[in-house]
């Protein structure tokens, strides 16, 4: 990776994986990673079972780099700050995980890709499918990165699949698996925000777009705006202060599970033998075969910014 920074987008090298990482078995189902989202739109989610804004949101020893991540977002928060995480050296996908996509740039920079790289429909809203992105996509970010000969591959769990957008791992379940009592939506506030227009290449179509960006000193405001019960039918009611309150029915939601992916990038080297949790030295290199555990060598917060973009979705929908 001959850069550390594309626009407004850092990039973090959490240092070597070249054998298989198996991730504590409580991980995927953690909480942290549980949300709900409308049936009618189930790509992005409304309400996390998070409510406390001053909670960090937390990997620990469920990735490897798990410690890594969580010091960058500590040492960064209340900051715009999207980081894509990645390991270098690095060809070996966690145990039991697939490979959701590769992409290879060539000796005269050009781009060979597959899977999440490639993506062509993109849900901007309920029902509203477009071939284009809404902005340029964390997974492309990574692809432009690149040096040449040089391969980046994207994990995801085996019963999730890679966004295209924001490049985490995703799925939905009955609304019964959520296992709160009540969840909340997060609102964030950005202070003296700017509009810049840029300008992308994605899938040999050059994107011009429109996007907010953030003087580096700006802080980012974070409160609850809405906490929510669920019943079996919606009803409403006031609170004390005459605030109207909507306590909304299971129906209305389907469980959603949003875990970020584990992003590797290589020069072709093999993959070493055994099996262990991975390293944490910076250096480059690496490549595997498409198994299941290992990913292709030929043919990367979002890391913890991950649940910031996707409940800005959420606000979207109530607009």
């Amino acid at each position: 990776m001959p850069t550390s920074l594309i626009s407004d987008v850092s990039f973090v090298n959490l240092g070597t994986l070249t054998t298989t990482f198996t991730l504590p078995t409580n991980c995927l189902g953690n909480s942290e990673f549980q949300a709900l989202a409308a049936t009618d739109f189930p790509q992005r989610p409304l309400f996390a079972t998070q409510c406390d804004p001053s909670k960090p949101f937390t990997i620990g020893d469920c990735l490897p780099g798990g410690e890594q991540r969580d010091n960058y977002a500590e040492d960064n928060a209340g900051r715009q700050n999207t980081a894509i995480f990645y390991h270098s050296p690095g060809n070996v996908c966690p145990q039991g995980w697939k490979t959701a996509g590769v992409v290879e740039k060539d000796g005269d920079g050009s781009l060979s890709a597959e899977g999440v790289f490639v993506a062509t429909e993109f849900t901007w809203g309920p029902g509203d499918v477009q071939s284009r992105p809404p902005f340029q996509p964390i997974p492309n970010y990574l692809a432009v990165a690149l040096d040449e000969e040089e391969t980046a591959i994207i994990c995801c769990p085996s019963d999730l699949t890679a966004d295209p957008l924001d490049g985490f791992c995703k799925g939905t379940t009955p609304v019964e698996s959520f296992v709160a009592s009540t969840a909340c939506m997060m609102g964030y506030q950005w202070i003296n925000p700017s509009e810049v227009t840029a300008t992308y290449t994605y899938n040999d179509v050059v994107v011009t777009e429109t996007k907010v960006v953030l003087p580096s000193t700006a802080s980012i405001s974070i409160s609850v705006i809405q906490r929510i019960e669920l019943v079996a039918t919606r009803t409403t009611a006031s609170d004390d202060d005459g605030m109207e309150r909507t306590v909304y029915a299971t129906s209305e939601f389907v469980g959603y599970t949003d875990f970020p992916a584990v992003y590797l990038v290589n020069k072709g080297e093999e993959a070493d033998e055994g099996d262990d949790n991975g390293g944490a030295e910076e250096s480059s290199g690496g490549t595997g075969n498409d198994d299941g555990n290992a990913a292709s060598g030929r043919t990367a917060a979002l890391g913890q910014g991950g649940f910031m973009l996707v409940l800005f979705w959420g606000l979207y929908l109530l607009l």
